[in-house]
Order: C-alpha cells, then sequence, then structure tokens
C-alpha cells in the first residue's frame, strides 16, 4: 500500500470518528466516551496543527478545524482527567457541547471532498 492510499484511508477514518462524535450529542456513545477518545487519538495522533494533516488529503480549512477539534476534545478531557466515570454528566457538559459543534462544521467542511477512495489512489 502506497503513503497516499493510506492517507486517503486515514482521512475516512477520521471522518467516521467525527461521525461517531456528532451521534453522540444527545446520548453517550455506544463503546463509551473513553473509546471514542481513545480512537480520535489513534488516528489523528492527537495533532494540534492544521500542517500535521497533510495536503492535498485535507485542506487547508480542514487542517485547521480538525486541530480546533483535537483542541477542544482535550479540553474536555481536562474535565475529566481519570476517565468518565458519569456519561450522562459529560453529555452535557459545556465542553462536550463544543466538540459537538466544531465536529459538526468539520464534517460539512470534509465532507465538500467527500470520502475518498480506499482502493484507488486519487490524483489530486
Amino acid at each position: 500500500m502506497t503513503d497516499k492510499l493510506s492517507y486517503q484511508r486515514i482521512r475516512n477514518r477520521i471522518l467516521e470518528i467525527i461521525e461517531w462524535i456528532i451521534e453522540s450529542e444527545k446520548t453517550p456513545p455506544e463503546l463509551g466516551f473513553n473509546n471514542l477518545i481513545n480512537h480520535w487519538d489513534d488516528w489523528t495522533y492527537n495533532s494540534k496543527q492544521a500542517s500535521d494533516f497533510p495536503a492535498p488529503f485535507f485542506s487547508e480549512s480542514e487542517g485547521q478545524l480538525l486541530a480546533a477539534l483535537t483542541d477542544a476534545i482535550n479540553i474536555f478531557c481536562q474535565i475529566t482527567l481519570t476517565g468518565i466515570k458519569n456519561e450522562n454528566e459529560a453529555l452535557h457538559s459545556p465542553e462536550w457541547k463544543s466538540v459537538i459543534v466544531l465536529a459538526r462544521h468539520t464534517h460539512e467542511e470534509m465532507m465538500k471532498r467527500r470520502r475518498f477512495s480506499e482502493d484507488t489512489i486519487l490524483d489530486f
């Protein structure tokens, strides 16, 4: 597998996690907040700068939004340093609401270019 194809797949996994976040606006994630946050870190490497999301797989605006979303998730994690024990309380926190707003905006921006092929290298 080439690096290009890997990045196309990484983009798609990040989109899936963003959708999982959005689905968790009113009910806790099915597999739990801790798993959701861990998946985000697994696929984004806790990237905090737009440049951590390379072109052409991510646009400049997508990279900025993804970095902002990572920051919001990290702020959410700061209120639950030892893990999320009360998911309903976490769900209604202002920090989680900020994550949801950014996730919706990021998803909207990323879907302008849609999901990328996972089998064919795109010619950008």
